[in-house]
């Protein structure tokens, strides 16, 4: 096959599968007529027997299986191989006469077999449901067909398409550089005049290529036999997947290289038929790779992440988001689990991606997105621009299951904080050689360098945002004044909020720097994306809750991580301007300025800034007679003020170490006294009460 174009391959695909197709029915029809009963398995519903996989009688040279390597689960499962093999087909075989139910469970899938052998009056144990041994060998062959050459073929196909794309950006700048031609220029024009031309020519060209690979490529017949081979695959593998352990002898690629790709085929290649249709293949494939996204028996971790990669791709739209909210509870709730499982030694930037896509909409300022940017191009790639649509549902089960499982919300968003530290500072170390500086005014850096440095910002805004969801759909994870843990977490994410505004809205405004660079690897770098994602998470954490509560956040704020005020006064105002101004005079980036903040948010803005200036000053006061003084220095520290005092021994120290010690230990720094009760010194509030069976205890 490899001395064959991918044209030819495909070409011989589909007569491959029409012919299957045709002996398929046909075999089933006389078979159905001979035993006197309507037996048939229609070809849209056929399948590859568990048992192939286990038997050795299709040669996969040497393919890896879901499990691992094939001499290796044969040990390991022993015994279900033999049963299965002294079982016959039987053992995996199954029939439905009504293939529009499905069956998600063991329980569900032996009923429904009993129910059709009592409706036939016949034995399935007497029955061959997937038709001859030559037939199922070809349809196996076809699937391999499909993987060795066809989506190869299609993944070709787009790269015209991508080529067109580059030629119709390439055109606006050239005409954008024209405009800004100067008329004493007229070598540079009449270059650009000719590079015009040619980049014509080509689109053109390219044109016409497209409306041939319309007709004749992406055609309603050719989407039949896709959809035709995908169902085949699907239920090969929901049928191998109920087969317990067995599952596992499954080859790799009819997960990762077929049912994957063919779903991603039938969504981005081929144009819309048949809406039912489409219903129908988005629910199996969204509550497959629900079902089967931290599934033990698939040992590879690519398999999952191509798989999570793949929702994630799906779930970027308003109709396929309709999908995954009408998949049954218990489904919904595997998915959550999986996405909400900590990110520590996995991973988790898809995962990610999908639970901002359930919140977009609902954050402060985020209903921006990006179109293509030609209108031709947006006809070949209809509905494909993200909206802004949120999953309503899916955000109230997020909140229901991380208010019902604290340990796993604290350990959740502990990695979130993780990850968000990684990401924000490896995007600071990369910004620096990014930035021009007055002896380098274009810096020189890798083309590499640049994307992962674009990377690391988005990476950065997404986490920012999965926080601002979390804390709006489960304040008490990080609000609940009960636990040392959601102190912890709150300190923590505060000054990691501190750092970004401290470093990125300063005086010369770092982003803006890097955004007028019009480096095209870099044209995501913006500054709106990354200070509306921080000062959403301020508004929900200090306008969004009680004045008691909304009071400590803004002490902890002045206390731990010193938080420059003029940067935020000049992210939201900028510097010139007045608090009391609605915009700013300043040609800077102001974020009350911006259209996407509508008069709601802006109002917000000021209320945090208020707040935040009107607490400052008090504790200012509170504090400026102790300045000078070392022993209102915490002495475990030596970087904060002493704010809290253990009870009884009256020993003193900042609300950090306090706070960060009690999560270990009961006991007074100092003299190894239990500690009943932390007060407040400057509110005389009781911050902790421990009773004195935690003594020594660790917060496991």
């Amino acid at each position: 096959l490899h001395n064959f174009q991918p044209g030819i391959i495909r070409n011989f695909f589909h007569r491959l599968l029409h012919v299957l197709e045709f002996y398929w029915n046909q075999y089933h029809e006389i078979k159905s007529f001979d035993e006197g009963h309507d037996s048939s398995l229609p070809f849209d519903s056929a399948y590859v027997p568990s048992q192939k996989f286990i038997d050795n009688n299709f040669d996969y040279f040497n393919l890896q299986r879901l499990g691992g390597v094939q001499s290796h689960l044969e040990k390991e499962y022993s015994a279900d191989v033999k049963r299965a093999r002294s079982s016959g087909t039987s053992f995996l075989s199954r029939a439905f006469s009504d293939q529009s139910s499905r069956h998600d469970d063991m329980s569900d899938f032996v009923n429904g077999r009993e129910r059709y052998r009592h409706q036939l009056g016949y034995s399935l144990k007497s029955s061959n449901a997937t038709g001859s041994e030559s037939l199922t060998e070809l349809l196996d062959g076809l699937i391999l067909l499909y993987h060795v050459g066809v989506h190869k073929h299609y993944l070709k196909v787009a790269e015209v398409i991508d080529s067109l794309r580059e030629y119709n950006e390439s055109l606006i700048d050239i005409d954008n550089k024209l405009v800004n031609c100067r008329e004493d220029c007229p070598e540079i024009r009449d270059e650009l005049l000719r590079s015009k031309k040619i980049f014509e020519q080509q689109t053109e060209d390219l044109t016409r290529k497209i409306a041939w690979i319309t007709v004749h490529i992406f055609s309603h017949e050719k989407r039949r036999d896709i959809v035709i081979l995908h169902r085949c695959v699907y239920r090969t593998l929901q049928i191998a997947s109920e087969a317990g352990n067995l599952f596992s002898f499954v080859p790799e690629i009819y997960l990762n290289d077929i049912y994957l790709n063919t779903f991603t085929a039938l969504n981005v290649y081929y144009p819309t038929e048949d809406s039912g249709i489409n219903r129908e293949i988005a629910g199996d494939f969204v509550q497959f790779i629900a079902n089967h996204m931290q599934d033990t028996r698939i040992v590879n971790s690519d398999v999952r992440d191509n798989m999570t990669q793949c929702l994630s791709a799906f779930c970027f739209y308003s109709g396929s988001l309709r999908a995954l909210e009408s998949m049954r509870e218990y489904n919904r709730t595997v998915l959550i689990r999986a996405l909400l499982t900590p990110y520590a030694n996995r991973p988790w930037a898809m995962t990610n991606l999908i639970l901002v896509r359930f919140w977009k909409g609902c954050g402060f300022g985020f209903r921006y997105s990006q179109s293509y940017p030609s209108k031709f191009l947006q006809s070949l790639r209809k509905d494909r621009v993200q909206d802004s649509s949120p999953s309503m549902k899916y955000q109230q089960e997020i909140g229901r299951y991380l208010t019902s499982h604290t340990d796993d919300a604290i350990g959740f968003l502990n990695s979130l904080l993780g990850q968000l530290n990684w990401a924000f500072s490896e995007f600071m170390g990369l910004l620096k050689d990014l930035t021009p500086t007055k002896s380098r005014y274009m810096p020189t850096i890798e083309h590499r360098q640049m994307k992962i440095c674009s990377t690391c910002f988005d990476v950065t805004v997404s986490l920012l945002r999965t926080i601002e969801m979390t804390i709006c759909v489960a304040p008490t994870v990080i609000l609940d004044r009960h636990s040392n843990k959601s102190e912890m977490l709150l300190i923590r994410l505060l000054q990691l909020l501190g750092q970004i505004i401290n470093r990125l809205a300063t005086k010369n405004y770092v982003l803006e720097d890097i955004e007028r660079l019009k480096m095209y690897a870099l044209d995501n770098i913006q500054p709106y994306p990354m200070f509306s994602a921080v000062c959403g998470i301020l508004v929900h954490l200090i306008n969004r809750t009680s004045n008691e509560i909304s009071s400590r956040v803004c002490r902890a704020i002045y206390n731990e991580v010193d938080l420059d005020l003029s940067c935020l006064h000049r992210l939201i105002y900028d510097s010139e301007s007045d608090a009391s101004n609605s915009v700013s005079s300043s040609a800077h980036f102001t974020l009350k300025s911006q259209p996407e903040i509508n008069r709601s948010e802006a109002y917000d803005l000021d209320e945090i800034y208020r707040k935040l200036n009107d607490t400052y000053q008090m504790l200012a006061k509170t504090t400026k007679k102790s300045d000078d003084n070392d022993e209102s220095i915490c002495i475990i520290c030596y970087s904060h003020q002493i704010q809290g005092e253990f009870r009884p021994c009256k020993h003193q120290a900042c609300l950090s170490c306090i706070t960060m010690h009690l999560m270990t230990s009961k006991e007074c720094f100092f003299c190894k006294t239990h500690v009943d009760q932390v007060v407040d010194l400057i509110t005389g509030r009781v911050i902790d009460s421990i009773k004195p069976n935690e003594n020594n205890i660790k917060d496991k």
